[in-house]
């Protein structure tokens, strides 16, 4: 009878041992920080992607720019939904709920900034803008990058302490 008994205790207590890995709303597994901290910067390139092509889209018309705004406000709430997703990584919440962050503002901020904008746009085509609208249009870019800024430096700040905390080595990027 004992050796009936030690071998399930043997297999229960393997079984305890086993490692777990980090598992994301879509069943995407990070084994790593590494992993981990690759899916997040893999979604912010495939926005900065998005927002290339945004601005390649306005700079042919107002309505090329409205097509490819929709695309953009639908990518950026599937990218954040995705994060939203994301578990805690060993306990860690900060760099994850900084992406939340920046990417809840890219949704709303193309969603209703960028919207505005466009309407704007249409006005001085329309020749019917006033001077207060051509002075917001003039400031758009500015008033957009202030509210970016903060989000940008803490998700920055929370990647370079994630990456600290899981001994990985961050490379500056070119890309902007």
């Amino acid at each position: 009878m004992k050796k009936y008994f030690l071998i399930p205790v043997i297999v229960i207590l393997l079984a305890g041992c086993k490692t777990k890995n980090t598992v994301g709303a879509k069943g995407v597994a990070y084994k790593t920080a590494l992993e981990y901290n690759e899916y997040i910067i893999h979604l912010q390139m495939d926005m900065k992607k998005d927002i290339t092509e945004y601005t390649d889209a306005a700079n042919v018309s107002i309505d090329e720019a409205d097509k490819s705004l929709d695309k953009i406000i639908n990518d950026a709430s599937i990218k954040l939904k995705e994060i939203e997703g994301m578990p805690a990584f060993n306990g860690d919440t900060a760099f994850r709920n900084a992406a939340i962050a920046l990417f809840s503002f890219y949704k709303t901020s193309f969603s209703n900034d960028f919207k505005e904008m466009h309407q704007l746009q249409r006005k001085v085509a329309a020749g019917t803008a006033t001077d207060d609208v051509q002075e917001k249009l003039d400031k758009f870019e500015d008033v957009v990058s202030e509210k970016e800024a903060p989000l940008d430096a803490k998700f920055q700040e929370t990647q370079a302490k994630f990456a600290k905390e899981n001994n990985l080595t961050l490379i500056a990027s070119d890309s902007k």
